[in-house]
């Protein structure tokens, strides 16, 4: 899953994509090996690449910015928040001076936030930002069957 983050840290830290951009499917497989799914979608909101889903059955919510805006580091101590809700601490990990991403039940827990709320506030180190979330119902069912959750 960490290499999953690099690979969307790669693909979308050019300066080309300063602009917002809709959410899409960044990947959608089942391996042929043991049926696990891979289903991605991302979207682009300012400096901040959103991307949630799930690797290989492992759940995965990342952020990656368009340029170093972090200290140096494989993990990121933050939060995120949706409306009047009390803040939620975590710890961002896998990622590098770009981003990073949460996995498995702290991803879950994100996405259950997440995909009823029109703005999720997020915390990644000291960077700060507001990200709209329209536009993500379409996708919310695919990824709860690709990824098992209720």
């Amino acid at each position: 899953m960490r290499m999953i983050f690099a690979l969307f840290a790669a693909l979308f830290s050019s300066h080309a994509l300063a602009q917002d951009a809709p959410w899409a499917v960044l990947r959608d497989t089942t391996s042929v090996i043991d049926g696990k799914r891979t289903y991605l979608v991302t979207a682009k909101r300012g400096d901040l690449r959103i991307s949630l889903g799930c690797d290989l059955g492992g759940v995965i919510v990342g952020f990656s910015f368009e340029r170093p805006v972090l200290d140096a580091s494989t993990r990121h101590a933050g939060a995120y928040r949706v409306g009047q809700s009390t803040p939620v601490r975590v710890t961002w990990d896998g990622g590098d001076a770009t981003g990073g991403a949460l996995f498995n039940g702290e991803a879950k827990a994100a996405m259950e936030a997440m995909f009823p709320a029109p703005i999720l506030h997020v915390r990644i180190g000291h960077e700060e930002r507001s990200v709209d979330l329209h536009g993500i119902t379409p996708f919310v069912r695919r990824i709860k069957e690709a990824c098992g959750l209720p």
